[in-house]
């Protein structure tokens, strides 16, 4: 739903709170979310227990992070930096994700006092802790090579779940830890030697189902009954960079394409791309002229970053020229809140 009608936090955290699907580090600033019984297959190797475990009393139980910092008798600023770099390392993590959208927004960091700041609207304080219940992660059991196989196949029908088709590309840029206690990062060679023996076993089928993808395809029967079926097709959509179903990142050769990072974004418009936009919108490529009927539904992206995101977003360039030389600017004018000084355009949301 947000490709379409934006992002709203709280609908994703009651999805996830209705569904019981928990979540857990995996590097700096990154996270997994997955079902309790599906995390070993994408938890740290090797995992040891942060340096400050002796103050989680029970280690079954779960502290808020004020207690853990009572407990290790030091403060929550000086005990911050250590806290988040067991979170990114998988070894604690907390019951919803209040803490991890707050920590967003204050760049993951606490301040030493707790003096007041004051707004227009409010006054609140500077940040003293994070929300939420916290524990401490456990890491599993070194696997026998069997055990290993079959999460390997695990791992192959979640992503065949996801895309239906997966190859090597799509399994890399994945980047997923390799779990079970196992160092590393899970790549294609693991994949591949489960894809082999789910094939034996008629779970999957190998073959050429898409142009311009290396190495070989394994899709499975459910996605090939779809894939040459008469299913209707969304032509109209937008989608993040980084989203499951966007083909960057896969080795096409397609140079409109933006790199696979966040604040890259797509807008397709009859199933062909329409718009680019580039670090949260500096920059903009349409492949629509600027009198376009479309491009108010093509610039869904730039409504979600001003009206959902609450960003003022600043365009410095629109297909290769400065932004307030463009003929974009008259539908963006009729479209957004736009203001320009000498260098930049700045679309701005509406309070």
């Amino acid at each position: 739903a947000a490709r379409l009608n934006g992002f709203e936090p709280r609908t994703w955290q009651a999805g996830l709170q209705q569904q019981g699907i928990t979540w857990r580090g995996v590097g700096r600033e990154m996270t997994t979310f997955a079902y309790p019984e599906e995390l070993e297959l994408f938890g740290q190797g090797n995992l040891n227990p942060p340096e400050f475990s002796s103050a989680f009393a029970d280690p079954s139980a779960r502290y808020s992070f004020t207690q853990v910092a009572d407990n290790t008798g030091t403060s929550n600023a000086n005990l911050n930096e250590t806290w988040w770099q067991a979170v990114w390392n998988g070894q604690i993590a907390s019951d919803g994700v209040e803490a991890l959208e707050f920590g967003a927004t204050q760049n993951f960091t606490l301040n030493h006092t707790q003096r007041p700041v004051s707004s227009r609207r409010r006054l609140f304080r500077t940040p003293v802790g994070w929300p939420g219940y916290w524990h401490l992660c456990r890491d599993a059991d070194i696997p026998d090579p069997l055990s290993q196989l079959e999460a390997d196949k695990e791992r192959v029908r979640l992503l065949l779940d996801r895309y239906g088709m997966i190859n090597r590309d799509i399994v890399n840029r994945e980047n997923l830890p390799a779990g079970l206690a196992q160092e590393g990062r899970w790549r294609w060679r693991q994949a591949f030697r489960a894809l082999r023996i789910m094939e034996l076993g008629g779970e999957v089928i190998t073959g050429h189902f898409f142009s311009g993808l290396s190495t070989p395809q394994f899709i499975s029967p459910r996605a090939l009954s779809a894939l040459t079926g008469n299913t209707a097709h969304l032509r109209d959509f937008w989608i993040s960079a980084l989203d499951p179903v966007s083909p960057c990142g896969l080795g096409l050769d397609w140079s409109a394409l933006p790199q696979r990072r966040g604040g890259n974004y797509m807008a397709f418009q009859d199933g062909e791309l329409a718009l680019v936009v580039q670090s949260n919108g500096k920059e903009l490529t349409y492949f629509l002229p600027w009198h376009d009927q479309n491009l108010a539904q093509v610039n869904a992206p730039l409504v979600h970053l001003v009206e959902h995101c609450r960003k003022h977003v600043g365009i410095s360039i629109i297909n290769g020229q400065a932004a307030r030389n463009s003929p974009y600017l008259e539908p963006l004018n009729r479209q957004f809140s736009v203001v320009q000084d000498h260098k930049n355009v700045t679309l701005q949301p509406t309070f």
